[in-house]
């Protein structure tokens, strides 16, 4: 239907369930991300937290068949959204808001330091 260097959108008929579906990626570019490992694991945990939190957040959503994720990547962040319904902008909204408002709880912060510590550990006496 429309592409360009910014954007690429088509159209392809939902056969089985005929009701509108949408997939929407966001890509966040910023060389910083994936400057260092350091940079890479920070950027990989603040994923890790947010997602855990946003799931907990957006479960009915995820129950009505509105998905959305926010991960790391080799080149960049991307936030995708994806469902059956025409109120996926509504889930953008919120997901956004929800993403520019976000505060790492510290006990989840140290519980998922702790799972990566015991990760590391047993790679290394592998």
């Amino acid at each position: 239907v429309y592409q360009d260097e910014l954007c690429n959108v088509w159209f392809k008929e939902d056969t089985k369930f005929e009701s509108p579906k949408v997939e929407i990626k966001f890509v966040l570019r910023n060389p910083i991300v994936n400057a260092s490992p350091y940079h890479k694991f920070v950027a990989e945990m603040f994923c890790r937290l947010f997602n855990e939190t946003a799931d907990e957040k957006f479960y009915y959503a995820d129950a009505a068949y509105l998905y959305s994720s926010f991960y790391n990547t080799e080149k960049d962040l991307q936030i995708s959204f994806s469902g059956f319904s025409d109120k996926i902008s509504l889930l953008i909204n919120d997901f956004v808001d929800f993403l520019v408002n976000f505060k790492i709880d510290p006990i989840r912060f140290n519980s998922l330091k702790d799972k990566v510590k015991l990760y590391i550990i047993s790679l290394k006496n592998s």
